[in-house]
């Protein structure tokens, strides 16, 4: 966090004194999707871990939910309260789904190995959807795939 403060401050004084780096803004904006991702990664994570300790059941059903909730639901609720024409978590590219799919992977794993933890698999398996999710992110920004959409019955194919 801090390094990212303060990059957005040097390219905040770049841009008052009319030196706009090219090279430094795709930096940014690597920098920030790198850290999108992780964050969706981490909290994803998060959120399969509060429905474990909450008990809740089923897992299957819970643990994707709170994945998606944690991963995703932030900016959902930014583009809510802002009033945004548009939340980019749902009607842009594939954002939520990755929290789903990878939180359904980690629920499932607990799930089978509900009765015999090992702690170093289930590190691996952890650090391995943290992988996952971060890899699926930057592969759906870098070929940008965007999210399935439908016509409402009013719209009309010129």
């Amino acid at each position: 966090m801090l390094c990212g403060f303060v990059f957005v401050k040097i390219n905040e004084l770049c841009v008052r004194n009319k030196k706009e780096n090219k090279f430094f803004k795709k930096f940014l904006d690597v920098l920030l999707l790198c850290s999108d991702a992780l964050g969706l990664a981490a909290f994803m994570v998060t959120g399969v871990v509060v429905a474990l300790v909450a008990r809740v059941d089923p897992l299957w059903l819970w643990g994707p939910f709170f994945a998606f909730v944690t991963g995703a639901g932030g900016g959902i609720l930014r583009d809510l309260l802002i009033k945004a024409k548009d939340v980019e978590a749902i009607n842009g590219g594939i954002y939520g789904e990755i929290a789903i799919l990878w939180g359904s992977i980690l629920s499932f794993y607990l799930i089978q190995t509900a009765t015999d933890i090992n702690p170093k698999q289930l590190q691996f398996v952890v650090i391995s959807v943290i992988i996952g999710a971060f890899i699926t992110r930057m592969t759906v920004y870098m070929f940008n795939i965007q999210n399935i959409t439908f016509r409402s019955k009013n719209e009309h194919v010129n």
